[in-house]
């Protein structure tokens, strides 16, 4: 008998507009997103671009099609991250009616010691500023004032926050300089042939920008400069969700009355379900979560006792659980016999990547899947999802993921590679035509066998050295995008359903900013969209990051794993005393209830394990953030919602507003009481 799951969701079809009017072209902590979602409650809909997919931009200025403006912020190598081809398309395009907004970075621009290396490039010649080869990037406080009251301006607050980055440089002739700062142009505008370009000569917000990330301004910034720069004058109907209904063998997919997601219990109570990440050697917090209002746990084990443990458990306390599905050995083998796990930061089963290609990694799961599906299946109406995929960006490294290291270097997945080439190309001649570029690296293939060989490791040594073919590095997305990751959520999805384990599946992302690739792929073979997701301090993120995986997915979205990190924290994020923290994790949760296609969050975890952020202290009493997490699970979660309406949420510096939930950010001894107000 199959596994059956108490768990009631709906699904909602991401209604994105026929033309995207605006491309976001960039990385960064969150600002990309948040970008996105500034545009779109202007009603424009807008495409990311992170590092890894310049190569899917244009190669001339008749592919832009329906663009209409384009915002160009910080890339990792600056100039140097695109072929020659594309940045002369680019200024092609602007000459002939485009409109190009640039941001700021140490990669921008001349850069930080002139590592953005745009000085002598096409986008040079087009730039409303003057640019050479020397270091224009500045750190230290500047006040920006502006000038007029230009379209450009139009409804922007005049008080300005401070910036503590930004570029010096001399606005060309013939622009105008609309904003300055500290005796330095700011925002300069002009065009260049038929088409218009802004340049923002500071930072989009890293870490250093908060207070500019923050200011009510920065949503009507963009619009306002995607607008002028691409003539856009009529606005364009908001992001609409309409909603899909479906069913199954197994579970039901069904909607609450004002159209947003929801988790069903095992009583039949839907809503928003908090909880937290528990261990095997740590089961007995799911009785003691009660206390602290969770209803939903994440269970990290790969033994099958385990999980029947923590299910019956879970009974005895009306509780509902993620069981993540172990994805077992063999994991991928590289030619130097190193495995997936050893590339990876943490050596555990939950964040290698499989060789789901070879048939022996097919039986182990199946054998896998089978003894999980026995031990649980006494406890159906306990499990309310099933995790079969966390983080498979992250595996080795961001940095590396283009790589004849990322998992794809395996007899069984080159195999696939040789297989997808065939089926584009045909031949290995007309593979050669379609890569040969005049100003990239040839490639030659004595025959198919030869190219599944010897492929991978051509393109990582043209990448690690700047010479990439754009047609090849476009293949390699295609392949990794259009084939191998939806590859592995169907054969996961196609074992689980013939050992009994057909309830709905959870496949989990990191940062998208991170691989915005990999995180905005379509969702194809699974029911909910997991986010991971540790925000900088004060951060909208928990709006912002969940509501373009729900965009990209048209999928449920769980915080499936979130936390505000302490002062000094491991991964680099500022949270603060732990008063500070406190607050800012009220503030977490209270978005994220704010949020109709989220239905719930994941604390990590009860006990620090790798990081200290955990519920409990080391004595096992509850940390100070703990009761006013618990106290945030009870205000009333809001069902009429989306970031495309002007004022959904108040989030400004000191001072942050969620649904019943007023937090007043304050300043005084470690020990003071959290500035925190709950309405009921």
């Amino acid at each position: 008998m199959g596994l059956r799951f108490a768990c009631v969701l709906c699904l909602m079809t991401a209604a994105v507009a026929d033309d995207e009017p605006v491309w976001v072209v960039g990385v960064g902590g969150g600002e990309t997103g948040r970008i996105a979602n500034a545009l779109a409650r202007d009603g424009l809909a807008a495409r990311v671009f992170g590092a890894g997919s310049v190569a899917r931009l244009p190669l001339s200025a008749a592919e832009f099609g329906g663009v209409r403006a384009i915002i160009l912020g910080p890339l990792p190598r600056g100039a140097r991250a695109f072929a020659p081809r594309q940045l002369s398309a680019l200024a092609d395009w602007v000459r002939g009616g485009g409109g190009l907004v640039l941001s700021g970075g140490m990669d921008c621009f001349a850069g930080a010691e002139g590592r953005g290396g745009y000085g002598d490039t096409p986008l040079a010649e087009i730039m409303p500023v003057a640019l050479d080869a020397r270091s224009d990037f500045v750190a230290g406080p500047v006040q920006p004032s502006a000038r007029g009251e230009l379209e450009r301006l139009a409804g922007l607050p005049t008080d300005w926050p401070v910036l503590r980055e930004h570029h010096r440089l001399a606005a060309k002739p013939g622009t105008a300089t609309l904003v300055s700062a500290g005796g330095d142009p700011l925002l300069v505008a002009g065009n260049a042939g038929q088409g218009r370009v802004a340049a923002l000569l500071t930072t989009w917000g890293w870490p250093a920008q908060r207070d500019f990330t923050l200011w009510p301004g920065f949503p009507r910034l963009w619009a306002n400069l995607a607008r002028w720069s691409g003539r856009i004058e009529t606005p364009h109907t908001p992001l609409g969700r309409p909603l899909r209904l479906a069913g199954g063998k197994t579970f039901a997919f069904r909607a609450d009355a004002g159209g947003c997601p929801e988790l069903a219990g095992p009583d039949g109570a839907v809503g928003y379900a908090p909880g937290t990440s528990v261990e095997d050697r740590t089961l007995d917090y799911i009785v003691r979560g009660k206390d602290w209002h969770q209803t939903l746990y994440h269970l990290w084990a790969a033994d099958p006792l385990s999980c029947a443990r923590a299910c019956e458990m879970a009974k005895r306390s009306g509780a509902r659980l993620a069981l993540f599905v172990p994805q077992v050995g063999p994991t991928a083998r590289f030619r130097d016999d190193s495995s997936s796990g050893q590339h990876i930061p943490y050596d555990s089963p939950w964040h290698r990547v499989p060789d789901f290609y070879n048939p022996a990694w097919q039986a182990n799961f199946t054998t896998a899947c089978r003894a999980l599906a026995e031990a649980v299946e006494p406890y159906r109406e306990q499990v309310a999802v099933l995790w079969v995929t966390n983080e498979p960006e992250i595996y080795r490294g961001w940095d590396h993921w283009l790589g004849a290291d990322f998992c794809l270097n395996t007899p069984a997945t080159r195999t696939e590679m040789m297989r997808f080439a065939q089926r584009r190309y045909t031949t290995t001649a007309a593979l050669e035509e379609a890569w040969r570029e005049p100003d990239g690296q040839p490639y030659a293939f004595a025959s198919w066998q030869h190219f599944g060989d010897t492929v991978l490791d051509q393109l990582a040594a043209d990448s690690g050295d700047g010479r990439l073919n754009t047609a090849a590095h476009r293949w390699l997305l295609d392949f990794v995008g259009g084939q191998w990751l939806p590859d592995w959520h169907r054969i996961v999805r196609r074992i689980l359903a013939q050992t009994g384990l057909d309830g709905p599946a959870l496949g989990v992302r990191h940062n998208y900013n991170s691989l915005p690739e990999f995180s905005l792929l379509p969702w194809g073979d699974l029911d909910v969209c997991g986010k991971n997701l540790y925000a900088e301090a004060w951060s909208d993120a928990y709006v912002a990051e969940t509501w373009d995986a729900f965009r990209a997915s048209g999928l449920p979205v769980l915080m499936s794993e979130w936390g505000v990190q302490p002062a000094q924290p491991p991964l680099g994020f500022v949270g603060g005393d732990e008063v500070t923290r406190a607050e800012q994790a009220v503030l977490g949760r209270a978005l994220a209830r704010r949020c109709p296609w989220v239905v719930g969050d994941l604390w990590s975890n009860v006990n620090d394990i790798d990081f200290p952020w955990a519920f409990l202290a080391p004595n096992g009493r509850p940390k100070p953030f703990v009761p006013l997490l618990a106290e945030a699970a009870l205000v009333p979660r809001v069902t009429q919602f989306s970031p495309v309406s002007p004022g959904s949420y108040t989030l400004r510096r000191g001072h942050y507003d969620a649904p019943g939930v007023t937090i007043d950010q304050s300043s005084g001894p470690a020990d003071r009481t959290p500035a925190v107000r709950f309405e009921r």
